[in-house]
């Protein structure tokens, strides 16, 4: 039986409008998101939808479907009856975001107390191996560097989500969230100054395979921070904000004498994961 010609042309009326839509969406999330990361829009400023469809010459639904893509990737902030805003990306929030990382990855490896199965140690020893192959990588264009850099800083975060403990999801989650975080910062700031970070890490990681070998959490949990506290402060130097490093240089005092004096005595109260986040923790009832 032959179909109507009207249901043809309205079922390719339809396919046209929703190819049309499609094409809308992408075109609002590229000009949203290189007007964040060019730093026209700035951070924290506010995203109203009616606005931005008049520049962008659309509607508002496909303002409104790129908006949520630029939530996902972490570039907007959009909280429940209020207006999307450009997300943070200031120093004083990467610092306080590595800060953080010491703090929870310290804790956790520390708290563990070495319980890695063979397994676990096969497998953080074989990411090890991974990431001191990407240290003898040459790179010769600013591309390749950029990439490179990629690559190590995603072989480092793998080797610190296996030293930490499977079970704490928690830890896992946070820790997580803060390299996706960091992840961001790197994109912004590259595009934005016009220079790719390098990766400032030694190849060489044995203290850290020595320890998880020997189940020492302890030194484990030292040289993860110690290797955090030394990307972070690079990081910050490199956006011309290397005096923020004392927040990187107190989160590592406190690791350190939380392990000279036992992890038992502290206990993780408080930790936010936006932007502004603050890290508190309780100290036998006072908190630092």
């Amino acid at each position: 039986m032959t179909e109507p010609v009207s249901d043809t042309k309205s079922r390719q009326q339809t396919r046209k409008a929703a190819q049309s839509d499609r094409n809308n969406v992408q075109i609002a999330y590229k000009w949203i998101k290189s007007k964040i990361l060019s730093g026209e829009l700035k951070s924290g400023e506010q995203l109203p939808q009616a606005s931005l469809a008049k520049q962008c010459n659309t509607s508002r639904g496909p303002i409104r479907e790129a908006l949520r893509l630029l939530q996902n990737e972490g570039l907007v902030i959009a909280e429940t009856n209020q207006r999307g805003r450009v997300a943070s990306f200031e120093a004083r929030d990467l610092a306080q975001i590595v800060a953080s990382v010491i703090v929870n990855a310290g804790f956790a490896i520390a708290c563990h107390g070495g319980a890695w199965s063979p397994a676990d140690v096969k497998r953080i020893e074989k990411l090890i191996d991974e990431h001191e192959a990407l240290n003898t990588e040459i790179a010769t264009t600013a591309r390749e560097r950029s990439d490179l850099a990629r690559k190590r800083q995603a072989a480092y975060r793998k080797i610190v989500s296996a030293t930490c403990p499977k079970k704490d999801g928690p830890i896992q989650q946070i820790l997580a969230n803060h390299f996706d975080r960091i992840a961001i910062f790197r994109q912004v700031t590259g595009v934005r100054i016009g220079a790719s970070q390098e990766f400032p890490l030694n190849g060489n990681m044995e203290d850290l395979r020595q320890a998880v070998r020997e189940r020492n959490a302890s030194a484990a949990a030292l040289a993860i921070v110690t290797r955090s506290a030394t990307l972070g402060r690079a990081a910050l130097a490199h956006i011309g904000k290397h005096q923020l490093g004392y927040e990187i240089d107190k989160a590592v005092a406190f690791i350190q004498n939380a392990l000279e004096s036992g992890t038992d005595a502290y206990m993780p109260r408080q930790i936010r994961t936006t932007p502004d986040q603050k890290v508190s923790v309780q100290f036998k009832g006072a908190e630092t």
